[in-house]
């Protein structure tokens, strides 16, 4: 017969029924990957209603290669959008060779000039491929703890998050459990 004495009851009322679905979320993003924005946004400004439409809360956009980013900002505020914004630390849209020698304090300047735009946007979230997958363990921890002190600077701490993509430090799966034993946060 099981052992009853370790059995609890959790007593949910409505009060507390409504606290705890308050608390989670999903909120989807639809990447714009694929889709080109057009002169000033026009091509976007015809798709983004019909994202809303389909329950969309907001866009993942990157930002590399775009222009008066300020309108964009328009166009999502007009709709009533926030913006992930995706940053590259380094070889935005993997275009042409793989740019050879770049050390962290590389990627860290590019990061930072990156998160500066992003925070021009008021990114709801910034999802950044960053790093090297060519980098020892030692240049990655290093590059983290880097991105960690700039992200509290610029006051976006906790809104940046490292994408586990190829070319990058946490591609690695094996390399990326010893990135995170060093850097927790």
């Amino acid at each position: 017969m099981a052992d009853l004495s370790q059995i609890f009851v959790l007593e949910i009322t409505s009060t507390s029924l409504d606290y705890l679905c308050e608390m989670t979320q999903v909120l989807r993003f639809r990447s714009t990957w694929g889709i080109s924005p057009g002169p000033n946004f026009e091509d976007w400004k015809a798709w983004f209603p019909t994202f809303k439409e389909l329950g969309y809360f907001g866009v993942e956009v990157e930002i590399a290669g775009l222009q008066d980013l300020h309108l964009l900002r328009q166009l999502c505020d007009l709709v009533g959008f926030e913006i992930s914004v995706l940053i590259h630390t380094a070889w935005p849209r993997y275009l042409g060779p793989r740019p050879d020698g770049l050390k962290p304090d590389d990627h860290l300047r590019i990061y930072k000039e990156q998160l500066q735009l992003a925070k021009s946007l008021r990114a709801y979230k910034v999802n950044a491929q960053s790093g090297c997958d060519a980098w020892s363990l030692e240049e990655c921890v290093a590059f983290y703890r880097g991105t960690l002190d700039i992200d509290i600077e610029m006051g976006l701490a906790g809104k940046v998050c490292h994408e586990t993509h190829r070319n990058r430090c946490m591609f690695n799966p094996y390399k990326a459990r010893e990135i995170l034993y060093h850097v927790p946060e």
